[in-house]
């Protein structure tokens, strides 16, 4: 076990992973695999319960080890309910590999329960749009690790705003689309403006990039009205939106 996360494709799992020929959990392009027969196994027995505390440092630690942002799209799988519902008593289950998702549910038939193939960035926004308790991650550490809402909650804007330009950049919306969506949303950017003009969802990404000099922010309304220019959002990231 590596001290980061177990980001590698679903179907990998590393030597010391259960053998995955005979189970084939996440099948290409299936989207949803079936739980199967609900037997009498209740899924409150397979997956944990939101715990009623969390330690603000121990999750601060989870969320810096999972790095949502540097891993968006990083393909996970999650458990669901029949009808589709994410939560499940309360929480959002996130498997980071077929590995981790076999020493826990044991198969690929998992008694009332479906699973689903998600990007990380994409799972975690729904998650947080629908006002779960927390997620618990399996594949982060030998054991599984709770990440509270509430932690992850200050980056709710900045993964809703990456799922919008990765639906761009995958061309699911158009990029006016896109813009439109996040007219209101505040960028930063580097003074004196580079051209094109470059547009960063944090300072902290503003820096990352390399750029220098006094940070200014403004809405994507405010940084466009009147920009004869072009300008790119998150340059270098593989989600990046130029227009």
């Amino acid at each position: 076990m590596t001290d980061g996360p177990d980001l590698r494709p679903l179907g990998t799992g590393g030597e010391t992973a259960p053998p995955l020929d005979s189970t084939p959990l996440v099948q290409p392009d299936s989207g949803i695999i079936g739980g199967g027969p609900a037997a009498a196994v209740e899924p409150s027995r397979l997956l944990p319960a939101a715990p009623s505390y969390a330690d603000p440092a121990k999750a601060r630690a989870v969320r810096n080890q999972l790095d949502p942002v540097g891993h968006w799209d990083a393909v996970v799988a999650c458990a669901t309910m029949p009808d589709g519902t994410l939560q499940v008593d309360g929480a959002v289950h996130v498997f980071l590999n077929s590995a981790a998702l076999v020493r826990q549910l044991g198969g690929p038939a998992h008694a009332g329960l479906d699973i689903r193939k998600a990007r990380l960035v994409s799972l975690l926004n729904d998650g947080l749009n629908q006002s779960c308790a927390g997620f618990w991650l399996y594949g982060l550490a030998p054991t599984p690790q709770f990440l509270p809402a509430q932690i992850l909650a200050p980056m709710a804007d900045t993964l809703s705003a990456i799922v919008t330009l990765a639906k761009a950049a995958s061309r699911a919306i158009t990029p006016d689309e896109a813009a439109s969506q996040l007219s209101s949303h505040t960028f930063f950017y580097s003074e004196p403006a580079a051209e094109p003009l470059e547009l960063f969802l944090s300072p902290v990404h503003l820096l990352s990039a390399g750029k220098a000099g006094n940070a200014a922010t403004a809405t994507l309304d405010e940084a466009t009205d009147g920009l004869s220019k072009a300008f790119v959002i998150e340059p270098g990231t593989g989600y990046e939106l130029a227009l």
